[in-house]
């Protein structure tokens, strides 16, 4: 999870998913309102819009983000996660989704897994 880690002293999520037959670190959300994502190779800042849904760790299960600044301003992503069980510090995502929408009206959908914690 190299440059995915959740930093000392803050709380966050780490989701993944299954490229080409193996695992791969996608998306990281660190205190809620701001998130990097691996798109294309290239690490994307986001900022978030909205959230729903079930409350865990200050994080709800449901989220919007927004890119608000460079070459992939406008793209939008929704974050659907399942939690599943808790581990001391954190819990696991059990599974959820990740979409992924352009300005020109095209979605990419992606199954995720991941973790959810805070970092002493």
């Amino acid at each position: 999870l190299a440059g995915f880690q959740i930093p000392s002293g803050r709380c966050g999520m780490v989701l993944w998913t299954e490229s080409g037959g193996r695992v791969s670190p996608i998306f990281r959300s660190v205190d809620v309102t701001r998130a990097t994502m691996n798109i294309e190779g290239e690490t994307i800042q986001l900022q978030l819009t909205d959230q729903n849904g079930e409350l865990r760790l200050g994080m709800r299960s449901e989220q919007t983000y927004a890119v608000v600044e460079g070459p992939k301003s406008g793209l939008t992503l929704d974050v659907k996660a399942d939690w599943g069980e808790s581990f001391p510090g954190g819990l696991y995502i059990k599974g959820g989704s990740m979409t992924v929408n352009g300005t020109e009206g095209w979605s990419r959908i992606m199954p995720v897994a991941g973790i959810a914690g805070c970092k002493a």
